[in-house]
């Protein structure tokens, strides 16, 4: 895939995503509206310019707004609210890896953390569309189909949307291409 296809699926997401079957999840019959974007992870800073632009011109054109979590950048507020940032960075040189991954996995625990994160900016934004990025930067403490699992009870009012860099299948999901994840069957494939 190349940059002139991706500019033609941003040009079909910004078609589908501002007609109100999309914004009212009619088009899901009955499921949650989850949808995965799926992309080349060497287009990553390519696809970060394009939603930026798809945002824009969602709200300049169509008065649509949209909430864009960054994980990588939630991980890191809820690390400093926690004040644990700052100790896991003073701790790492004792750390073995698998010991700070422990202790990352349970400070950002999809379930306790960042799930409710997540779902208290939904409910504080009332925005239109919410965008999950950065998913690639917060493997392999947090897993995306895992966060989809927990997000399933706690965002159903409005469209999620994830851009994900590897490939989904609309039966499992595949980070970089290469890593291989747990099934997951729930969301619909933008690809």
């Amino acid at each position: 895939m190349n940059k002139k296809i991706t500019v033609e699926r941003f040009k079909d997401l910004y078609e589908k995503f501002k007609t109100q079957d999309f914004l009212n999840s009619r088009c899901t019959g009955n499921e949650i509206p989850f949808y995965i974007f799926a992309y080349e992870p060497q287009l990553e800073y390519f696809v970060s310019d394009e939603i930026k632009m798809l945002e824009k011109r969602l709200l300049k054109e169509d008065g649509i707004t949209i909430l864009n979590i960054n994980l990588y950048d939630l991980c890191i507020e809820i690390l400093k609210e926690r004040k644990l940032l700052e100790l896991f960075i003073k701790k790492e040189p004792e750390f073995t890896k698998e010991k700070l991954m422990d202790n990352l996995k349970g400070a950002l625990d999809t379930g306790t953390r960042i799930g409710p994160a997540i779902e208290k900016k939904v409910k504080e934004s009332n925005k239109n569309i919410l965008f999950i990025t950065g998913t690639g930067l917060i493997y392999p403490y947090i897993r995306v189909h895992n966060l989809l699992n927990n997000l399933q009870s706690r965002v159903k009012d409005i469209p999620v949307v994830i851009f994900y860099p590897g490939i989904y299948t609309g039966q499992s999901l595949s980070l970089f291409g290469k890593i291989k994840a747990e099934n997951y069957y729930r969301a619909f494939n933008l690809s």
